[in-house]
């Protein structure tokens, strides 16, 4: 075989001998040395599915249709059919300051440094945000913003109709059309239930209510993304991606079967369509999720009888919450790079970075900055927006995406047959499932079998907390405007059950009507009744760590210092060195102060130095090889000393080293956040 390039240069392969993947597997399996090919080499997800460690045309084969291209059913591959090209990806940003001056400052700053478009976000509970209240601060939050050549998308939980009716309210008094901007409402009244933290409205009525809100805003907003699907909080509880997938799409197809209830023809509601899904640092599932989810609304679109134009969505992506961290904060920024360049390179339509540091502070123009540059880096630097499905192809993703679509498509099905999704979480088994997962997968994370770097594993104890950033700079509040109170009271409180119209709402809010008046007069008496379903609660995987650490600190604090934990080490260093290093790297998870590592002597010599050292815990680390003969012998000599410190044995469990009276062993599937939580409470760190 030549190359056709250059015609007298034999091709490379024909130099080697052609191999399969058996061949590839026996390599693999000598080199191993006996351990077992299936334990050491292949992992098992949370979503059920066996990552292989290596993915070729054989077994991977049949994942993706030949025929399958960008822009076309069942959209694998993009949206459009040109990718980034001409249409980058949006920089949709939030910009949690809680004052619109300083919001406003920050978003001009932005605007003019790289973001191109505009998201506002109200505080709920979960979230920062800033604080509207009336039409003069949304205009104070939005001054020298040009409306109708930014995108502006609106996030205010169920006071998003509210914060609607300042926007048209706004509009009308700088006279900008409302059908010359465009943008999208970030609100999705099932999501919002589920994370509520006051009792909602009865469900089916928020959803039934919300679908007469669309009807009447999609006139008036032809350019808006209206309907919202929200997926983070299944990820934020901790659901698999399989879960997010699944329920997202019964979610939808609950909002679009709405709607068309209501007379709605799908082709006008699915073009309207957008999902916002939480990317976290598992680069390749996150890839294949949003390439999977693209499938999943294509096939239920084609289900409706919708057109090929309208079965495709705006897919939002936005950084996880769920595997960020408060302390070693700046790891952060390194998760939302994966994240983010997943997401690019999944396809997403608009995309959010978290600062690394909106846990912990309000984060400051340096934090924002960095996220916002990101954005830059992979488009200016990276120039991942000049390949279209740059990940298209790979074995890898294409096997995982097709397995995620399967598993969350049989899902999906499965909450159908059960009454939809409503009814589903009415009966509890969509969080319940989800509950489950999350359990899972903190066992996990307990022992330490998935890790978090600068929490459960190379944690820093040097570590002093972040400084507060302070406020970006602020512009000059604006002068309060009055308020009409009779031209308020007479528009809004009509004593009609019913809601207000639009139209005297928008009246009121010009008149100064402030944003909880409006939605009073938009959820009239449905605002009051209890709640249908029980919530989803939103954790972070290790907040429990840190919980652990915070609790060290503040008894540090009070004067009070934790007694070292001494390693009793034998042997080589060689011997000695790898188990001596994991045991620092173990208690350092919650700042437990670890003696140097350094030999002395024999069994008894080392049982009177731990004793001398006043350790509360001790751990004895050297090779198994020497293990049944040293550790008999050091519990002998240490039992002498009458010490009462916790003695433990580093390495796995083992029946005749536990009779000779230690406490347990420590090893790489130890639960760490039990063992360490029990200490704390028997040093008196944890009442």
């Amino acid at each position: 075989m030549k190359n056709s390039s250059f015609p007298d240069t034999p091709a490379l392969e024909d130099d080697f001998a052609p191999h399969d993947d058996a061949d590839w597997h026996a390599a693999a399996e000598k080199l191993l040395k006996g351990a077992p090919f299936e334990k050491v080499l292949l992992t098992r997800t949370p979503e059920d599915i066996t990552l292989q460690p290596l993915y070729s045309r054989d077994n991977a084969s049949g994942s993706t249709p030949p025929e399958t291209l960008p822009g076309f059913f069942p959209f694998l591959r993009g949206r459009t059919a040109s990718g980034y090209h001409g249409r980058p990806w949006l920089v949709l940003q939030a910009l949690p300051f809680a004052r619109p001056e300083a919001f406003n400052a920050a978003l001009l700053h932005a605007l003019a440094n790289g973001q191109n478009a505009v998201l506002l976000q109200l505080p709920d509970g979960h979230e920062n945000g800033t604080h509207i209240a009336t039409i003069g601060d949304l205009a104070t939050a939005l001054q020298g913003v040009e409306l109708t050549a930014v995108p502006l998308y609106l996030q205010a939980g169920h006071a998003t109709p509210a914060l609607l009716d300042l926007l048209l309210a706004l509009l009308r008094e700088k006279e900008i059309a409302a059908d010359t901007i465009s943008g999208g409402l970030f609100y999705d009244p099932i999501a919002s239930a589920l994370v509520a933290v006051n009792p909602a409205a009865a469900l089916e009525a928020r959803l039934g209510a919300h679908a007469d809100f669309l009807l009447s805003v999609h006139e008036k907003l032809p350019d808006f993304h209206t309907i919202f699907i929200d997926t983070r909080p299944w990820h934020n509880a901790g659901g698999s991606a399989v879960q997010e997938l699944a329920f997202g799409l019964a979610a939808a197809v609950s909002t679009l079967g709405a709607l068309l209830q209501r007379g709605m023809a799908i082709d006008d509601s699915a073009g309207r369509v957008h999902m916002r899904f939480a990317v976290d640092s598992r680069f390749f599932m996150q890839i294949a999720k949003l390439r999977a989810a693209r499938i999943l609304f294509a096939r239920a679109l084609q289900a409706f009888g919708g057109a090929e134009a309208t079965q495709r969505f705006f897919l939002h992506a936005c950084s996880s919450r769920w595997n960020k961290t408060v302390f070693d904060p700046h790891v952060n920024l390194l998760r939302s790079t994966a994240e983010a360049q997943a997401a690019v390179l999944a396809g997403c339509d608009s995309l959010s970075i978290s600062a690394f540091d909106e846990l912990v502070r309000e984060p400051n123009d340096f934090s924002t900055r960095l996220a916002r540059n990101l954005h830059s880096i992979l488009r200016e630097e990276s120039h991942l927006d000049r390949v279209i499905d740059a990940a298209g192809g790979a074995w890898a993703v294409e096997k995982i995406t097709r397995e995620l679509a399967e598993k969350a498509w049989a899902l999906f099905q499965q909450t159908e047959k059960s009454g939809g999704l409503l009814a589903a979480l009415r009966d509890g088994w969509p969080q319940q499932q989800v509950i489950e997962k999350a359990a899972q997968r903190r066992q996990a994370i307990d022992r330490r079998t998935v890790p978090f770097i600068g929490t459960t594993v190379y944690a820093n104890m040097q570590e002093n907390p972040l400084p507060d950033a302070g406020e970006a700079q602020a512009t000059e509040p604006l002068t309060p405007r009055p308020r009409q109170q009779e031209t308020i009271d007479r528009l809004l409180h009509t004593g009609e059950a019913k809601p207000v119209a639009q139209e005297q709402r928008i009246a009121a809010a010009l008149a100064g009507a402030r944003i909880e008046e409006l939605l009073g007069a938009i959820s009239g008496q449905a605002a009051g009744q209890p709640g249908s379903i029980s919530p989803l609660p939103q954790i972070r995987a290790v907040e429990h760590f840190e919980a652990l650490r915070t609790a060290v600190r503040k008894y540090k604090q009070t004067g009070h210092e934790l007694v070292p934990v001494f390693r009793a080490v034998f042997g080589s260093l060689a011997e000695y060195k790898a188990r001596a290093d994991f045991i620092a790297d173990f208690f350092a998870t919650v700042e437990f102060p670890v003696l140097p590592a350094e030999p002395c002597g024999d069994a008894q010599q080392t049982a009177q130095a731990a004793q001398a050292s006043g350790a509360t815990v001790v751990v004895v680390c050297a090779s198994d090889a020497r293990y049944p003969e040293l550790v008999p012998e050091f519990m002998h000599h240490f039992k002498k000393t009458g010490a009462r410190a916790r003695v433990f044995v580093a390495g796995a469990e083992n029946e005749t080293l536990a009779s000779t009276g230690i406490d347990g062993f420590i090893h790489r599937r130890s639960d760490a956040a039990a063992l360490l939580r029990a200490l704390l409470q028997e040093t008196g760190v944890l009442a």
